[in-house]
């Protein structure tokens, strides 16, 4: 059953995870727009028409349900009304040209022929989630103004297209939960592009991480078959802030030259074959707010300089080899909600203070060699901070704490939330990399309700 998720799809979709800066919107988001007194384009209205009859005509093949309002989706497109009013269509406000279209749930397998000749040449936002085209459409190359693209869920099989890379005005690709096994040739080099978004989870991705764009700023890998060391061209990204290659076989020690990507907030490189010690250098990632590394084979001691990641709300050191005590100086980090050390070598006296007064013994379990609260084997030495059980059982049963247990929660594996619904069950039956991170933001923002129910509470009275 270990990998039995490399074969189910994994249904991941990261919206909230895209970079602040992206000017773009989900198009599961997308509303169509409606202008009084214009109309679009009859060349494009015609194209629209003609796809709707092909697809009244298609039967249904796929073996995932489609979205429960695909069946009616396309009743508003209609011969004598604006196609810009249309469901699923978003036209320019201007020129009245069509840019985004939402196809999402629709069968087209067997249809992609006749897309090809699909007349939208301003096209910006196409979405064909869960459509089973089994390919990536080749009249995409033509739409030189596509600035995203989602063609996740559709048993995509080959490679990713060369061509993809130079589609110069494409900002956000996801082409996670398909059945891709590599990449044709890509440039040798880092190259310009516009694309700063791109999801590859879940597919059957092998061989090492290529050369990527360097304009990309969210990177996501997860499970699939990976293997090799992080290349030094990933270390050249420099507008990289999230990073997610969990449950793949890449292995060597973590580059060094991490160090270079100074605006990272999330790493994770959970379930890897990763050996070595954790570079002191990742404590330089000041803006780091998620931290994943357990599950490889990592050795030697918990780096001092972790303690100099001030914003770091999720530390996963567990299922590896480290050795050595914690590191006192991690008390500093305050806003951490999420910390998993457990299943380790770690020995000595678990730090007592701040943030780590909260987490439970989830947290530390599996190290024999440790010691003290919340674990209940006792240290030799009086506990200096929380003398008394009735002190210890006061922090975590207050529910009006900060630090109460209930904000504490720890996780497991990798990845972000998701966000179909569909692969709820899923998620249960292959225990899902998706909780770790879920946990972490859930966790902040319980934090940060309750804070405000406190102040609101001190103005009252």
């Amino acid at each position: 059953m270990k990998g039995y998720w490399r074969l189910a799809c994994c249904f991941s979709f990261l919206p909230f995870l895209c970079p602040a800066n992206s000017s773009f919107t989900p198009l599961s988001q997308a509303s169509s727009h409606h202008f009084f007194g214009q109309h679009c384009s009859s060349s494009e209205k015609t194209a629209l028409l003609q796809l709707k009859r092909d697809l009244s005509a298609a039967k249904p093949e796929s073996s995932i349900p489609l979205q429960p309002s695909s069946g009616s989706l396309l009743t508003s497109w209609k011969p004598n009304t604006d196609c810009c009013s249309w469901e699923s269509v978003n036209c320019h406000e201007v020129t009245k040209h069509v840019i985004g279209l939402n196809l999402g749930g629709h069968n087209l397998s067997g249809l992609v022929n006749s897309i090809k000749f699909l007349n939208l040449p301003y096209l910006e936002r196409l979405n064909l989630v869960n459509c089973t085209i089994g390919e990536i459409p080749s009249f995409v190359q033509k739409l030189g103004g596509l600035v995203e693209l989602d063609l996740s869920i559709n048993k995509i099989h080959g490679k990713v297209p060369r061509w993809i890379w130079l589609l110069e005005s494409l900002v956000y690709l996801n082409l996670s939960n398909n059945f891709l096994d590599g990449f044709e040739a890509p440039p040798s080099a880092p190259f310009l592009s516009s694309l700063t978004s791109l999801d590859l989870t879940c597919n059957l991705i092998e061989g090492s991480i290529p050369t990527l764009p360097i304009s990309i700023s969210f990177l996501s890998l997860a499970k699939n078959k990976l293997t090799g060391e992080i290349p030094v061209s990933l270390c050249s990204l420099s507008n990289l802030t999230i990073l997610d290659a969990c449950y793949n076989y890449m292995s060597g020690q973590i580059p060094k030259c991490l160090e270079a990507l100074a605006i990272f907030n999330v790493l994770d490189l959970s379930n890897n074959l990763f050996e070595g010690e954790i570079p002191e250098v990742i404590g330089d990632l000041k803006l780091l707010e998620v931290l994943n590394l357990s599950a490889n084979n990592l050795i030697g001691e918990i780096p001092l300089s972790l303690s100099k990641l001030t914003l770091l709300e999720s530390l996963d050191l567990s299922k590896n080899k480290l050795i050595g005590e914690i590191p006192t100086k991690l008390l500093s980090l305050t806003f951490l909600s999420v910390l998993n050390f457990s299943y380790n070598r770690l020995e000595g006296k678990i730090p007592i203070g701040n943030q780590f007064s909260t987490f439970s013994n989830d947290s530390y379990k599996g190290n024999i060699g440790l010691c003290g609260f919340p674990l209940s084997k006792k240290c030799d030495d009086v506990e200096d901070h929380l003398s008394s059980g009735a002190q210890r059982e006061s922090i975590l049963s207050d529910p009006g704490s900060p630090f109460s247990w209930k904000f504490a929660l720890v996780g497991y594996g990798c990845g972000a939330p998701v966000g179909v619904a569909i692969g709820y069950i899923l998620f249960w039956r292959t225990k899902r990399c998706t909780e770790w991170i879920e946990q972490s933001f859930k966790a902040k923002q319980r934090q940060k309700n309750e804070q405000n129910r406190r102040r609101r509470r001190r103005r009252m009275f």
